[in-house]
């Protein structure tokens, strides 16, 4: 409405006021230059448009605020135009400068990728163009959360009451990702931090954690690691016993006498050392200990060193075996003769008795005549009535002492 006063108010102006005089214009009172029609023409001209398009500015802004999204989230820009007057505008919005969208002062995507600019041309029905500065839009990867834990003791196998420390690696699981460590499927109260110890595991319990992500753009998120199986060995005892060869440990001395270690959870290959009276005996490190050296009294024991899991109290002694040592002594036997002169008649009887040195408890006789047995004759005396002239008798005496 108001250009249209203007110009019926120039038209009337013209009429009354101006007359054509060889192409100028002037007054009919002759007061006005000839160039006033021009300068009125150009006053309406910018009036004109000057009312319509008074145009500031055009921004657009984006619905996410520091213009960083993740691959594929919706993001919506809209236009802010500041136009003075009633116009009717027409929008052309452009990724990198290609023709994309509605007429819409609005433009809604999710195919952003890291980089690309948006803007907005704002065209009015006088044909006047109108652009802005772009929105460059950082796009982020989506990435995938995971997380894996391990375990302190490397094949999982612990004895009752070790301590083992689990310990969670997350990946992209941002700057302060939050863990909830489980034992069979339950939460462990306050276990919350990136590493889990515990002394209490039982034979096959199973450690998970569930890791939550604080990175952004990240996918299934919280997570839970493979479970890691603990295989736990009751606590054993190690013990070790000896024998010797020689049962009543009574030996003669200079006799070989064998020492055997027998071990209970010695492991596959546990470990001797034979002591002799309190001494290590050089060399003797296997399950045997052989020895003619023994002297009367002598202890032998030896200790064991256990290479099994799981056992306490190694390495262990054994009680020690005492043994007694007998000196060397010389068996003799002497006879003599119930016939004082060794003379006797035909047919006499005579007896022959048999005394032993050192010939112990119970030794054995055998009596011989002319160097051959005489069948029975095993006691201590002989005693025949059947002797020849010049006969001739002997005894063989077998000791049964030791030493």
């Amino acid at each position: 409405m108001k250009i249209i006063t203007i110009l019926k108010n120039l038209l009337f102006f013209l009429e009354n006021k101006t007359a054509i005089n060889d192409g100028f214009l002037v007054t009919k009172n002759k007061k006005k230059s000839s160039l006033l029609l021009s300068s009125m023409a150009l006053f309406v001209l910018l009036f004109f448009f000057g009312a319509k398009t008074n145009a500031q500015s055009v921004t657009i802004s984006s619905s996410d605020t520091d213009n960083i999204i993740c691959s594929g989230t919706s993001v919506t820009f809209t236009a802010n135009p500041i136009l003075e007057g009633e116009v009717v505008m027409h929008y052309q919005w452009k990724i990198d400068g290609n023709d994309v969208g509605t007429d819409s002062d609005t433009y809604t995507t999710t195919s952003l990728t890291n980089g690309q600019s948006v803007t907005v041309a704002i065209t009015t029905d006088l044909a006047n163009v109108y652009s802005c500065e772009p929105i460059e839009t950082e796009v982020v990867a989506i990435s995938t959360a995971s997380v894996v834990i391990a375990s302190s003791d490397s094949d999982n196998s612990i004895c009752s009451g070790s301590a083992v420390t689990f310990t969670a690696t997350a990946t992209n699981g941002g700057a302060s990702p939050t863990y909830q460590w489980k034992k069979n499927g339950e939460n462990v109260e306050g276990a919350t931090g990136a590493t889990y110890q515990t002394s209490s595991l039982i034979d096959s319990d199973s450690v998970t954690v569930v890791m939550t992500s604080n990175a952004t753009c990240v996918s299934s998120t919280p997570v839970t690691t493979t479970a890691i199986e603990t295989e736990v060995v009751a606590i054993s005892t190690a013990s070790v016993v000896i024998a010797s060869s020689d049962s009543d440990n009574s030996i003669c001395s200079g006799s070989v006498v064998t020492f055997t270690a027998t071990a209970t959870n010695g492991g596959a290959s546990p470990t001797y050392q034979w002591k002799k009276n309190g001494e290590n005996v050089e060399g003797a490190t296997s399950a045997t200990y052989q020895t003619n050296s023994l002297l009367d009294s002598d202890s032998v024991t030896v200790v064991m060193t256990s290479n099994a899991t799981c056992v306490s109290s190694t390495p262990v002694t054994t009680t020690a075996i005492e043994t007694e040592v007998v000196a060397i002594s010389t068996a003799s036997v002497v006879i003599a003769s119930s016939d004082s002169d060794n003379s006797i008649c035909s047919g006499s009887a005579v007896t022959f008795t048999a005394t032993a040195t050192n010939g112990g408890a119970s030794p054995t006789y055998q009596w011989k005549k002319n160097g051959e047995n005489v069948e029975g004759a095993t006691g201590a005396t002989y005693q025949t009535s059947s002797l020849l002239d010049t006969d001739k008798v002997t005894v063989v005496m077998t000791s049964n002492e030791t030493g």
